[in-house]
């Protein structure tokens, strides 16, 4: 589950999170304070199929705010807490597991590469 106890704590997770995981949406929104106590934020994440959904940080863990997004159904698994925000967009976005899958192929291929040497 997520470590915060302030705002600042849940604001700085929550940005990390989301600079950590661009490489497999398209843009996202600075995450805003929804609530100081308990702390909770959101951010617009547009995902890489074009599908722009509202993302929920608490002490319950991620979600996705509402089961509608912009006239898209939002996967229902997606209503769940998640632990991480990497382990919500694998639930939602195939797309996002594809750039995971080659971010973490072309990291490999390059260790290996570095072994050869």
């Amino acid at each position: 589950m997520p470590n915060f106890r302030t705002k600042d704590g849940l604001l700085e997770e929550f940005s990390i999170e989301l600079r950590d995981n661009a490489y497999g949406i398209k843009s996202y929104t600075t995450p805003v304070v929804l609530a100081e106590q308990p702390p909770s934020a959101e951010s617009v994440v547009v995902l890489l199929s074009g599908v722009k959904i509202t993302i929920k940080l608490d002490t319950a863990g991620y979600t996705v705010r509402s089961d509608i997004a912009n006239g898209s159904l939002v996967d229902k698994r997606a209503e769940k807490a998640f632990e991480s925000l990497p382990a919500l967009l694998l639930a939602q976005s195939p797309e996002f597991n594809h750039a995971m899958h080659n971010l973490l192929s072309a990291r490999l291929l390059a260790l290996q590469g570095e072994g050869e040497k």
